[in-house]
């Protein structure tokens, strides 16, 4: 199999309005388009849930060249209530993420 060559941005910066721009830069040329997605706040709790099927549709509008396939390195949640969640929030973000994928 050829080597797929690409970098790995947060999916918050891949379609945030002030880095969107230099992620495409970076990505333009690259074989993949590679993120981690923590839907995190400010000051790092756990955005609701529901964020989670505008995020996805917002990256496949960015990179919706489908010679450039997109990559999940990581993903994740928290179940603390520190942070703001739980473990029923945790679930729900899993079934979520694959629901939406």
């Amino acid at each position: 199999e050829e080597l797929k060559v690409g970098t790995t941005f947060t999916l918050h910066s891949l379609i945030d309005d002030n880095l969107k721009a230099l992620c495409q830069s970076v990505n333009q040329d690259l074989d993949i388009i590679t993120t981690t997605y923590y839907p995190l706040e400010n000051d790092f709790t756990m955005s609701p849930t529901s964020i989670v099927a505008t995020d996805f549709m917002d990256l496949v509008n960015m990179y919706s060249d489908t010679s450039q396939p997109i990559y999940f390195a990581e993903c994740g949640y928290s179940s603390s209530d520190r942070c703001n969640s739980s473990e029923e929030q945790h679930a729900d973000f899993y079934s979520k993420v694959f629901k939406s994928s």
